[in-house]
């Protein structure tokens, strides 16, 4: 049987050794995302997850807000979140943040915008400063961290950098899917709330109809519409085991 391990560090003032908060997370698990439970739990040393509202710090509403703050950035972000679970796999994603819960939100934006199961099997490390040892999907770090960013091999093809620092990045690359995702997250939509979240007509027609409810097919699948001719031109971290 297989799962994920989520684990957070907390420095322990006079000790050399950090104390470490882990839980395991069985395939299958149902209820609050790994980003949420590093987040409201382990981030916090809290025994329980409470229930994630819509303004929480990891919320829908909050995330938007953010989104909307961030806007430029959002699209090149969410497209190589998406080259992630292609195949062959997209480059590892280096966040430079000069905090780590800036580097959680946009984890928490890229598993919002996914379906649950691409959701539950991101990897991602909040702060490392290390990050050429990081195994993980999505590696956060800071401005100080062991990464030269002034390397074009390393921006151009060893990574996707995204620097909200105002350094170095990668060259912005973009797809239909993102654009449609990031322009949901600007009018308040979850993407992973569309009928298929990962198809970029479903983003579409949920963006023209934004309140009408993700229908099945016959098949028993949820339906997304017709496609649109719009659309057409228009120190944490998760691993698995």
């Amino acid at each position: 049987m297989g799962g994920a391990l989520l684990y957070a560090v907390h420095p322990v003032e006079g000790r050399a050794d950090p104390r470490v908060e882990h839980a395991y997370i069985p395939d299958g698990t149902h209820g609050p995302l790994p980003i949420t439970v590093l987040h409201s739990s382990l981030g916090t040393g809290a025994d329980t997850v409470p229930p994630e509202r819509p303004d929480s710090p990891l919320g829908p509403e909050t995330l938007a807000r953010f989104a909307r703050a961030n806007a430029s950035r959002l699209a090149p972000f969410l497209a190589d979140v998406r080259r992630l679970f292609a195949s062959p796999a997209g480059r590892q994603i280096v966040l430079i943040e000069n905090d780590p819960e800036t580097v959680a939100c946009w984890i928490a934006l890229a598993c919002h915008s996914l379906p649950e199961p691409h959701a539950r099997s991101l990897t991602f490390t909040t702060r490392t400063a290390h990050p050429l040892r990081a195994p993980q999907q999505i590696v956060g770090i800071g401005p100080d961290a062991d990464f030269d960013r002034s390397d074009p091999a390393t921006v151009a093809h060893l990574y996707r950098v995204h620097d909200g620092t105002g350094g170095p990045g990668s060259p912005p690359a973009t797809d239909l899917w993102a654009e449609l995702a990031a322009r949901s997250w600007l009018a308040g939509l979850r993407p992973a709330d569309a009928a298929d979240p990962l198809a970029p007509e479903s983003l579409a027609t949920r963006l023209l109809h934004p309140r009408r409810r993700p229908r099945r097919t016959r098949s028993g699948r949820r339906g997304c519409g017709a496609w649109s001719r719009w659309a057409t031109r228009c120190c944490t971290g998760w691993s698995r085991s």
